[in-house]
């Protein structure tokens, strides 16, 4: 599969785990992304925006980005002392940040909508 989600981030992604892992781990590292936005936009974001509101919603989610992006960040300064702990970082990183942007891009048109003047 030759797509731009995979493509990009994959230079970054071996450089930060390693040559040394394997094509499976590379795999799953990079694929949690999409797997993390499939998660947050079927399962978590209509039944939490319906319980807290949207804009409540878009304000609580906001620390998923962060707290990913920081994981991923946190990755690149402790890759030479431990790379296993880097690896794991980077993966738990990938995985918030998909379920961010997957519950985002649900809640985001519904917000939108609903405060748009007609």
């Amino acid at each position: 599969m030759q797509i731009s989600l995979f493509n990009i981030p994959g230079k970054t992604i071996q450089a930060a785990i390693g040559p040394s892992v394997s094509q499976e781990l590379f795999d799953l590292t990079t694929s949690l992304l999409p797997v993390g936005g499939m998660i947050g936009a079927l399962f978590l974001a209509p039944w939490l925006a319906n319980l807290v509101g949207r804009r409540a919603f878009l304000l609580y989610s906001s620390p998923l980005f962060m707290a990913g992006g920081g994981l991923m960040m946190a990755c690149w300064w402790i890759t030479d002392s431990s790379p296993g702990a880097s690896l794991a970082l980077l993966v738990v990183g990938r995985f918030l940040c998909g379920v961010g942007v997957g519950s985002a891009s649900v809640v985001s048109p519904m917000y939108v909508s609903e405060v748009s003047p007609v």
